[in-house]
């Protein structure tokens, strides 16, 4: 999941302070070691941490971005690079096509998750909790699109964007592979019809999406 902003991350130092005014949350230097957060799903109570000394020389070097660890339950890392967001998830088997059988709810009729359907709702709501958390981080940061892709699907375009590449330039070269479809399309399908790896899907955030 990839998401737009308007950080501007002139330097290291000054995306530290970006992300910290819009979080409300200092940033910690794990480099000494830290004591682990305990887990929440609200992000007022967020907590990053990173290896400064590392990450600012990536970030010179290589213009990568911010690696952050989070404490949030369903969402591992927060990686921002130039033009996007990254979040890694957790808590949830996203591999292959499953996510998109979460999203749908088409794992509630699909044959291969009968006999562990239980699992799959639990899933569904660490989907739900993760997706809507991700939202919120966008928006405090300034963007307002979400782009869905497959693992390893997509990786030429997944490197564009570690780089800093431009988030829109991203879609355009997405379109050029498959068509655009919009997320909600794959919310209402019950026919199987997003099987394939090259699907992709956007959605533009709207307040109600905000929990």
């Amino acid at each position: 999941m990839y998401g737009n902003h308007k950080l501007t991350l002139d330097s290291y130092e000054s995306g530290v302070d970006e992300i910290e005014q819009h979080f409300n949350t200092q940033i910690i230097d794990y480099k000494e070691g830290i004591d682990l957060p305990q887990q929440t799903n609200h992000i007022h109570a967020l907590t990053f941490w990173t290896h400064h000394e590392f990450y600012k020389l990536k970030f010179k070097e290589r213009n990568w971005g911010f690696w952050l660890n989070c404490n949030h339950r369903d969402c591992e890392r927060i990686r921002i690079f130039r033009n996007s967001v990254d979040f890694v998830i957790r808590n949830v088997n996203t591999r292959y096509d499953i996510w998109k059988d979460l999203i749908s709810t088409q794992y509630q009729t699909k044959e291969k998750y009968s006999d562990n359907l239980e699992f799959w709702e639990a899933q569904d709501r660490n989907w739900k909790s993760f997706a809507s958390f991700a939202k919120e981080c966008i928006v405090r940061i300034g963007g307002n699109t979400i782009i869905y892709m497959n693992d390893f699907a997509f990786q030429d375009i997944e490197a564009e964007l570690w780089q800093g590449g431009r988030f829109e330039e991203a879609i355009e070269n997405l379109k050029k592979k498959s068509e655009e479809i919009e997320i909600k399309e794959l919310i209402r399908d019950k026919k199987n019809t997003f099987e394939k790896m090259e699907n992709w899907f956007i959605e533009r955030i709207i307040q109600e999406d905000i929990h």
